[in-house]
């Protein structure tokens, strides 16, 4: 983690053992290295893909199990290489807040 990052995510780079005709999973840890409750957004530029949960509140010194699963494929990517991107965003917010209060247009906003 360096200077100025609210949460640690672990590990830094996602890798999908590709298999025909299956679905396949990595799971991401987010982790809350501050004493501040951390809103947190998963944004991706894969449309084969589904992320859960894609935006939560982690309490402070708290951990986040993140799944990512790629939906099952037809055929095999190019040279065998991914290149969607997943990009985290996260903000300081309030003590209390909940998931429900982070609405797509309340974090949006928010966390560009």
């Amino acid at each position: 983690m360096t200077t100025g990052q609210l949460i640690e995510v672990n590990p830094p780079e996602l890798r999908f053992p590709f298999e025909l005709e299956k679905e396949i999973s990595c799971s991401i840890l987010l982790s809350n290295k501050t004493d501040d409750h951390i809103a947190f957004k998963v944004m991706t530029s894969s449309r084969d893909c589904i992320i859960w949960p894609n935006r939560d509140i982690l309490l402070p010194r708290s951990t986040c199990k993140v799944e990512v699963t790629k939906f099952e494929q037809s055929e095999a990517p190019p040279d065998m290489q991914c290149e969607d991107l997943f990009v985290i965003k996260s903000i300081v917010t309030f003590p209390g807040a909940t998931r429900d209060d982070l609405r797509p247009e309340t974090v949006n906003p928010l966390i560009k």
